[in-house]
């Protein structure tokens, strides 16, 4: 019915109509919002109770089985905890079993170091107790053999000839005692009578000499008079100087009785002969005649001369002056010719030297002067004519200058003599530009005297020449040069006669390029050593005394050190805590090399004109001794039993003699270790470390350049020889050069503490250097050569090249002369 009212209004009715379905669809959805999940639930929950149901029901027909199975695991684990538990208590004891035995091995291991140290110090003090005793024996011996001599007895043993073995003990020098000393009284007079004047002009060190006071097992001691015992000499800053530097020599003695020579420096003054003569006889040493006296005279100007002396009978006094003017003759072996001593200095002129290279200078000879005739007609030997000839046919340029003319004013001379033109600088900026200087003599002659005057301006010219490096070339037949009995002027001029003037210019042009070079290194060795200073002067005047009667110099003295534990310099032993577990072996008797064997065998000539001079000291040891013959076996084996197999059988040797042989000559010959360091201690004792075991190793010196001392807790190396750490007055790297005294050997190898060198290499070094032992022989190698590019300069290549000129002292072996050298120079 409802529907019927629709008819006429279809489209509200449909509306109305999807409107009810709408609601109605609504109304489900929300229906089955509420139920659907109540309904999921419901299924879910009976889904689960049944799930947990089924999983209770499995799990209670699995818990047999599981204790079952729970039960056996216990068992097993506990079973097992037992075994290990077993295993533990066995491991434990048997640790313990092994610590006993550990420790029982380490305190026997402990009683055998204990015992084998003892032993080897026992070894030691055996073997030096056995050479000692070894020397007493050839020593008693010796004396045996020599009174039997006496009593012209055959040496029997039970009425048998020695044998063979005993017959080859070699001999010994026979023990003398040294002479006694004698001393003046202390109250002198006239002991001996006065020689007359002629039969002192022919004094010699002979008959002119008292040997008794100056003992070969004494010091020379000199004593100096002072200006009061001598009032005749004048007042003079140089006779100061040298008093000075006399009375602090460590000859000096200022007890007359202890002396060997006494000395008197005179200046000329206004003192008569008679009243100069009164008071030189009346010194208080002076004994009657004289004897033992040096009489130095010093002239204070260039026309001066050496005439205190010369209405003054001298005695057996020795003369030490420049010139030697009538009467008074100069005494060859016996008086001393000085160079003249005008400035008065005492420091060495080490600036503005020249160099010696290159060889040819720009002028080839030098010689500016004005002859000063003593009359109108009197003419020198070598004529200004006869230098004119010379510079006419010189192929160089030669200068030469008879007059001074006006660029260059003429200095005062004794008449006879070559005047010097210009000052000192003028003659010495030519002089150092010349390769050769001529020196002429003067006309002065003393017809008494072995020789001609030695004359003051050639002397003069002659040290200005070997300081500006210029060869003196000397004209002159009887001239006399300072120190000329001592000194072999050869080795540093040449020498020709007068006559040889015209054929100078051939001469110099034949010297070679080394021949001159040579020259001149001698002439500045010389000049320094002897020549260049006050002091020098008057040291060797006194070296040349000693020389005359045969004394040896003194020992060069040690220089100071210091330790570094309190006080020593010798590591204790119970501060080397470290140890890296290898054995020590037994080490061999510590040999030391033998010193002052050379004392009257080296010439004087030989003293004189090598370095480092007569003035220095004697060296205990050297490294020019002469060699033995292939004939013997070694130094020391006798003097002509023990001789090489070779020589000995006839036949070649077999392998344990050659072995032998390869020693050398010293086969018991060992060496020093120098090690040079600063701040680094682990190198330090890494260094050392590597030393354990070096064979023929003396003993080590550590220079410890740090100003702190070594902390307590260093840990220093065991290696089996004496370990010295020595620290130098201040830190430098020259200190590697100090000749310390704890060096005992003559092989010395200076090492840097960052050298790292094998045992081989080292022993191959020292097999080499005791082959040359006058050189340097070591590893780091550098080249260096003069630089003609750049005039007054050296080019110095530290690269590795093909060509090396010079070994590196921070790991090379040399000899300790060269280290007294090195201190004589730094004094």
């Amino acid at each position: 019915m409802a529907f019927g009212n629709c008819v006429p209004r279809r489209l509200s009715c449909v509306v109305r109509y999807r409107r009810v379905v709408l609601f109605l669809l609504v109304l489900v959805v929300v229906i089955c919002g509420f139920l659907g999940p109540s309904f999921l639930f419901v299924s879910l929950q009976s889904a689960t109770q049944e799930t947990r149901q089924n999983i209770q029901f499995e799990v209670i027909e699995l818990k047999p089985a599981a204790r079952s199975l729970e039960q056996e695991g216990v068992d097993m684990l506990q079973r097992r905890v037992m075994e290990l538990e077993r295993l533990r208590t066995s491991v434990r004891n048997e640790l313990r079993s092994l610590e006993r035995r550990r420790q029982e091995a380490q305190r026997r291991t402990q009683a055998q170091v204990s015992s084998l140290e003892h032993a080897r110090s026992e070894h030691e003090k055996v073997a030096k107790e056995m050479v000692k005793s070894q020397r007493e024996l050839r020593s008693v011996r010796m004396s045996l053999r020599q009174a039997n001599a006496v009593n012209s007895k055959v040496v029997r043993d039970g009425g048998n000839v020695m044998s063979e073995e005993q017959a080859a003990v070699p001999p010994m020098l026979a023990e003398v005692l040294p002479p006694k000393r004698i001393f003046l009284p202390d109250s002198l007079g006239s002991v001996n009578p006065l020689p007359s004047k002629t039969s002192s002009q022919s004094c010699g060190m002979a008959d002119c000499f008292d040997f008794s006071r100056c003992s070969l097992t004494a010091p020379f001691l000199f004593h100096v008079y002072p200006r009061s015992a001598f009032p005749a000499s004048s007042q003079s800053s140089v006779y100061d100087v040298i008093y000075q530097h006399l009375t602090s020599l460590r000859d000096y003695t200022s007890t007359p009785q202890h002396a060997c020579v006494f000395v008197l420096i005179s200046t000329k003054g206004d003192k008569t002969g008679s009243e100069i003569e009164k008071l030189l006889h009346g010194l208080p040493s002076w004994q009657g005649d004289g004897r033992n006296h040096i009489l130095l005279d010093v002239i204070s100007t260039v026309e001066a001369s050496n005439r205190v002396w010369n209405d003054v009978n001298i005695g057996r006094a020795i003369l030490a002056q420049t010139s030697f003017p009538p009467p008074n003759p100069y005494r060859r072996g016996f008086d001393i010719v000085i160079p003249p001593m005008l400035s008065g200095s005492t420091t060495p002129v080490w600036t503005n030297l020249p160099n010696q290279l290159p060889a040819f200078r720009k002028h080839l000879l030098y010689f500016r002067g004005e002859f000063t005739p003593r009359t109108d007609n009197e003419q020198p030997r070598t004529t200004a004519d006869d230098l004119t000839t010379l510079k006419n046919r010189g192929l160089e340029q030669l200068f030469i200058s008879t007059t001074c003319g006006d660029v260059a004013h003429k200095n005062p001379s004794l008449p006879g003599e070559w005047a010097m033109c210009g000052s000192s600088s003028q003659r010495l900026a030519s002089l150092s530009q010349s390769t050769y200087s001529l020196i002429l003599s003067s006309t002065l002659v003393n017809p008494h005297s072995q020789g001609s005057q030695p004359s003051t301006t050639a002397l003069i010219r002659l040290t200005e020449s070997l300081r500006s490096g210029a060869v003196p070339v000397i004209l002159a037949d009887t001239l006399q040069l300072p120190f000329n009995d001592v000194i072999n002027w050869h080795e540093a001029a040449l020498i020709l006669p007068e006559a040889r003037v015209t054929e100078l210019n051939f001469i110099l042009h034949a010297v070679s390029e080394a021949d001159v070079l040579k020259l001149r290194w001698q002439g500045r060795f010389l000049w320094e050593t002897y020549l260049s200073t006050t002091s020098r002067i008057v040291d060797a005047m006194i070296a040349n005394v000693r020389s005359h009667i045969g004394l040896p110099p003194p020992a060069i003295p040690d220089p100071k050190t210091l330790g570094v534990f309190d006080g020593g310099k010798t590591i204790p032993q119970e501060i080397h805590p470290f140890d890296n577990g290898v054995p020590i072996p037994l080490s061999n008797v510590e040999v030391m090399s033998p010193q002052f064997q050379h004392n009257f065998t080296t010439s004087s000539y030989q003293l004189w004109n090598r370095p480092p001079g007569a003035l220095t000291g004697s060296s205990p040891v050297t490294p020019f001794a002469p060699p033995l013959p292939s004939g013997f076996q070694y130094i020391g084996a006798g003097r002509g039993q023990h001789l090489h197999p070779t020589v000995k059988e006839g036949g070649p040797m077999n392998g344990p003699e050659f072995e032998v042989v390869l020693a050398g000559n010293v086969p018991d010959e060992q060496f020093t270790i120098v090690l040079l360091t600063y701040d680094r201690n682990q190198v330090l004792i890494a260094a050392i470390q590597r030393l354990q075991h070096l064979q023929y190793l003396r003993s080590v010196l550590v220079v410890w350049n740090n100003p702190q001392k070594p902390p307590n807790t260093m840990q220093w190396p065991d290696i089996g020889v004496p370990v010295h750490v020595i620290k130098p007055g201040k830190n430098s790297l020259n200190n590697r050069f100090v000749p310390f005294k704890e060096i005992e050997t003559e092989a010395v190898l200076s090492m840097d503490d960052d050298a790292h060198l094998r045992h081989d290499e080292i022993l191959l070094a020292f097999r080499v250097w005791r082959e040359n032992r006058d050189r340097i022989v070591g590893f780091p190698g550098r080249f260096h050569a003069w630089d003609a590019r750049h005039p007054g300069s050296w080019n110095y290549n530290a690269n590795y090249s093909c060509e090396l000129s010079m070994v590196l002292t921070g790991a090379a072996f040399v000899h300790k002369v060269s280290s007294l050298m090195h201190r004589i120079v730094t004094l």
